[in-house]
């Protein structure tokens, strides 16, 4: 009788020891806390390149890119629109009204309505 209670054991699983499960929480938490930590570093990264992009964007001279637009260089006036548009495309608080200002929505409009230069158009 107590060789079948034996083999009756043997043959049962047995539950996780408290080692085992202390390991494993263990290891779970260390995971969660390298997730938890990899996300905040990529945050501060991407703030950090948010603002970093911004800053070039806003040392731009404007001087220099209203002359650009009025340029007869196509190529440069095709420059100083894009660079225009990357400014007025940051994410938070681009300089809208400093743009308006500079009076230079009408030469947009006059970039939109030219059908031989698409690629004006589009950055217009």
């Amino acid at each position: 009788m107590s060789e079948r209670i034996e083999s009756r054991n043997k043959s049962m699983q047995h539950g996780i020891s408290a080692a085992e499960a202390r390991k494993k929480r263990d290891d779970v938490n260390v995971q969660i806390r390298k997730q938890k930590r990899d996300e905040q570093l990529q945050k501060r990264r991407q703030q950090q390149s948010e603002s970093d992009e911004k800053q070039s964007l806003l040392s731009y001279n404007f001087g220099e890119l209203i002359e650009g637009l009025k340029s007869e260089n196509p190529t440069v006036r095709l420059d100083a629109t894009s660079q225009f548009r990357r400014l007025l495309s940051i994410e938070n608080n681009p300089p809208i009204a400093q743009v308006i200002d500079l009076g230079i929505i009408p030469q947009f409009v006059d970039f939109i309505q030219r059908d031989h230069e698409p690629h004006l158009q589009f950055e217009a």
